[in-house]
């Protein structure tokens, strides 16, 4: 009767070692699963933000540019035409 009750003991304390390992495993499995899930999702977050701001520093800069464009054109009108005053007024 001993040695059946041991056996019995020792076949259940074996059967939960190994759940237990299991469960570990499939925890710590579990867990790279979620850090690596998370990680991708923060980086797809990251790149979107960053893009994002990107695509507003280039329309700034187009702005600055159309902007900067006008203000030579007008500059340059006004000298032509400062030129052509000055001209005119030689003339007569």
């Amino acid at each position: 009767m001993f040695k059946r009750n041991k056996f019995n003991i020792l076949v259940t304390t074996s059967i939960m070692l190994a759940l237990l390992v299991t469960i570990i495993v499939l925890g710590f499995s579990s867990l790279a699963a979620s850090k690596s899930s998370s990680i991708d999702e923060f980086n797809k977050k990251q790149l979107i933000l960053a893009e994002r701001g990107a695509n507003s520093i280039k329309l700034y800069l187009d702005s600055l540019t159309r902007e900067t464009n006008a203000i030579a054109e007008a500059a340059i009108i006004k000298v032509f035409l400062k030129m052509r005053v000055v001209s005119n007024y030689r003339a007569d």
